[in-house]
């Protein structure tokens, strides 16, 4: 390399010094005083130059994606190193070939070694990581044996709190992770640590120790094998205390793993609570440059598998994150399995409503042989009339589809929605009913309605206003209406979810309706999902 080219290398190189020293990115963590964005060199700078980029970033310079800008021979092999929790390898790029990376991606320009590359000179001799408050060890000349690029992973591994995802989810970075097809995801609490005091729940940050000694070897190997580490966790904690404690805790096991990692919590009755995918779905969309996973390839480690007890353990406390394996479609161990090598557990049991397990093929009601509704005497009538008229009485659990099978089959013949959502009080209902009867319109009463005495209510204000009086009778079991009210509120943003004590109290004042009560007839009516194929792959996946 000629005398002049070294001098506007080196003028370059401070120049870009000065610029970046110190940066901080939010998504990479540290990173070198040498290294540039990918769209900070000039576009005259000395060719063939040695650059480091990040190994995951090197297929977008292959010959297919360069569209005729010069890339230079590259060592053969490359050369892979490790430093700031990523793998990097070198290459010889003209500075046009680097802007074609993508923005986020990083390059180091390696300024040692463009004198003696090709003679194996000791490169890197320079590179440091810049911190805010210069040392004297930070200054000093780097041996000649050791470069930091070379230094264990552990030297950049900090984990970086980011801002919560959609205000609920918290989500961390450690280190530099680098994209991949291959996604290994652990649960944390009972899969990588455990309380060290032995009570059900630690007393403060410090309460915790590893689930196993061998949790950092296998997390690390895994990274060395190609996959992204990712954490998915649930949380209940609402005091700040609590949330402070255990992103203290995070940051300690992030250092005790010593892997680049990214770490999803999920703090709401959400989208993102397992076994919801929610956190997967996120890392895909956004942290994973843009690769999708390979699926038979990819797998989840995690305690609640929904195991029985044994003479040597208890039952497990849930099964949320082996759905939630089932939900992705990867491969499920429990950390005994995965960390220990214990034979597999074929044993388990899912608890709740099965998606995909319920049948949508049988008649939408019964009988079927007698109208649903009535049509209007006068169709085109404002106020639709009925001769007669008559009093329709739902009974089903919340968000079983009520409201809906009325709007489909009942409004269209004028029939007119009376509910206590809407009116708030028992004696507005029923005021109501005398309207809609008294004007000759018939009403459908839209509540759950699941104790006798409540319809018998409904049933003589029928014989004293002269009409019939019909029940329809949502079938559906409680644990489909959890699961469609989880559905619906991590669906539709109209919709909230409702709180389970809906869902208990239905269960515990329910007593199944009968012609025996007063009621002319009682249609059953069986819940149909209606909706797309996509969406009813989504409503299929186990939401519990």
């Amino acid at each position: 390399m000629s005398g002049r080219a070294a001098s506007q290398a080196t003028a370059m190189l401070q120049r870009l010094k000065s610029r970046d020293n110190g940066h901080v990115d939010s998504r990479t963590g540290p990173v070198c005083s040498n290294c540039l964005r990918a769209n900070s060199l000039p576009q005259k700078s000395t060719s063939g130059t040695m650059f480091l980029i990040p190994l995951y970033a090197a297929p977008h310079l292959s010959n297919d994606l360069v569209r005729g800008i010069r890339v230079l021979p590259r060592p053969d092999p490359p050369l892979k190193v490790m430093a700031l929790g990523r793998s990097w390898t070198y290459l010889r790029l003209s500075p046009a070939s680097i802007r074609i990376l993508p923005v986020a991606v990083r390059v180091c320009r390696v300024s040692a070694m463009e004198g003696n590359a090709e003679q194996g000179g000791a490169p890197l001799a320079s590179h440091k990581r810049s911190r805010s408050n210069t040392s004297a060890e930070d200054t000093a000349p780097a041996s000649k044996k050791t470069a930091p690029i070379f230094e264990n992973v552990k030297a950049g591994l900090n984990l970086t709190w980011l801002e919560p995802i959609a205000g609920s989810c918290l989500h961390g970075v450690c280190g530099d992770p680098s994209p991949s097809s291959k996604i290994a995801a652990f649960d944390i609490d009972g899969t990588l640590i455990k309380v060290k005091s032995g009570k059900k729940f630690p007393a403060n940050a410090d309460d915790w120790k590893l689930w196993a000694n061998n949790i950092p070897k296998k997390l690390q190997g895994a990274h060395a094998d190609g996959y992204a580490i990712v954490l998915l966790s649930n949380q209940n904690f609402k005091a700040p205390k609590y949330r402070k404690d255990f992103e203290s805790k995070l940051i300690q096991l992030a250092r005790t793993l010593s892997v680049p990692l990214r770490v999803f919590a999920a703090r709401e009755k959400d989208k993102f609570r397992k076994p919801l995918t929610g956190m997967w779905d996120e890392f895909l969309a956004n942290w994973n440059g843009g690769i999708q996973p390979n699926l038979s390839d990819s797998f989840f480690v995690g305690d609640a598998a929904g195991r029985p007890a044994t003479t040597s353990s208890p039952k497990d406390w849930n099964d949320t994150d082996r759905k939630l394996a089932l939900n992705i479609g990867v491969s499920f161990f429990t950390p005994e399995e995965w960390f220990s090598g214990e034979p597999t557990r074929t044993d388990f049991v899912l608890s709740g409503f099965d998606p995909l397990k319920y049948d949508h093929d049988h008649p939408a009601w019964h009988p079927s042989t007698t109208p649903l509704a009535l049509a209007p005497v006068l169709p085109s009538d404002a106020v639709p009339k009925h001769s007669p008229c008559e009093l329709v009485l739902f009974v089903g659990p919340p968000s079983v589809g009520k409201t809906t099978f009325f709007e489909k089959h009942f409004m269209p013949r004028g029939y007119r929605h009376v509910n206590q959502d809407t009116l708030k009080q028992f004696g507005k209902c029923m005021k109501a009913v005398h309207e809609a009867i008294h004007s000759s319109r018939s009403c459908v009463v839209d509540n759950t309605n699941p104790g006798k005495a409540t319809r018998l209510s409904y049933i003589q204000a029928a014989q004293r206003l002269g009409c019939g009086i019909r029940c329809v009778f949502f079938s559906a079991p409680v644990e489909l209406a959890q699961h469609n009210n989880v559905y619906r509120a991590a669906v539709q943003a109209s919709r909230a979810l409702l709180p389970s004590l809906a869902f208990v109290s239905y269960s515990k004042n329910f007593e199944e309706p009968s012609v025996e009560e007063g009621f002319t007839e009682i249609k059953k009516v069986r819940f149909v999902f209606d909706g797309s194929p996509e969406e009813r792959a989504s409503w299929q996946k186990y939401l519990l």
